[in-house]
């Protein structure tokens, strides 16, 4: 913990980030979800928000099929938003 004279400051917040393998991400994900998550969601007085993003890009561009399994599976899992751009 951080000192302030004689006071302890407590951190109250915590942040990070991390760059997944798009091949390797599920198991990525699960060992992050295993090694750090679990330390917060132990503590009931944790609260705990994990936010996913996802970027591809094509040159050629993204097939009718693609475009619809990707967003028909987005809806099913919830996203708040999945979008194909120009």
């Amino acid at each position: 913990m951080w000192r302030f004279g004689f006071l302890e400051v407590p951190k109250k917040q915590f942040y990070a980030s991390i760059d997944l393998d798009p091949i390797q991400a599920k198991r990525q994900f699960a060992d992050l979800a295993d090694e750090v998550v679990q330390q917060f969601t132990l503590h009931p007085d944790v609260k705990v928000k994990i936010s996913v993003e996802i970027q591809a890009e094509s040159p050629t561009g993204f097939g009718d099929v693609l475009q619809c399994a990707v967003k028909e599976n987005c809806n099913v899992l919830k996203f708040k938003n999945a979008e194909f751009e120009n």
